[in-house]
């Protein structure tokens, strides 16, 4: 059976692996363990537990300047995620902000996203677009999904979930509907009283 464990050194923190060709020369690989040289874990897979147990019975404890330099490395791995995770929620928090910026300064008539689910209606996709849509542009929706209604009602289905770009307000020159593009997907009609 080959074994292979995951090291790491302890001095510099880099991990490597190991590989044995039988429990038995693991087994007496770890129990004269190279110093600064710690056993993460087995790499390989379908290793019984009982050979498992073995082996982590037969392996040298860390001395205490190992145990030492471990521990600093499980600290210093520790500051390096909290500092990487504080560096994101600060990335995301920033986008968040230039975003909800962007969608304070948009024109009235830009784009707008929205989303028409069969048992709420149409809302907003975005929270931070604040700008309502007009009558028109809701009934341009309206008429949009119930033609897709007539796609799909001979297999039983109503369009459930919609996702649609539109014009909110006053069309651009030259347009005639509020419907930009849209996507949607049917679900099973619920059933008539």
């Amino acid at each position: 059976m080959n074994i292979e464990l995951q090291l790491r050194d302890l001095k510099t923190g880099n991990t490597s692996h190991r590989a044995f060709d039988s429990a038995d020369a693991c087994r007496a690989w770890l129990k004269d363990r190279p110093k600064f040289t710690e056993v993460i874990g087995l790499r390989s897979k379908d290793v019984p537990d009982e050979v498992n147990d073995g082996l982590k019975a037969a392996c040298r404890p860390l001395d205490a300047e190992e145990a030492t330099l471990s521990t600093q490395l499980e600290q210093a791995l520790d500051a390096a995620h909290r500092a990487a995770a504080e560096a994101r929620r600060k990335e995301e928090e920033a986008a968040a902000a230039k975003h909800r910026e962007e969608m304070a300064n948009l024109p009235p008539d830009a784009p707008m996203k929205l989303r028409y689910l069969f048992n709420k209606g149409v809302a907003t996709s975005d929270a931070t677009d604040t700008r309502t849509p007009s009558e028109a542009c809701l009934e341009a929706v309206k008429a949009w999904v119930e033609e897709r209604n007539t796609w799909v009602e001979g297999r039983g289905q109503v369009v459930g979930d919609a996702n649609l770009e539109v014009y909110p307000g006053a069309l651009p020159d030259g347009v005639e509907s509020a419907i930009i593009s849209g996507t949607f997907i049917p679900v099973t009609a619920p059933a008539k009283d």
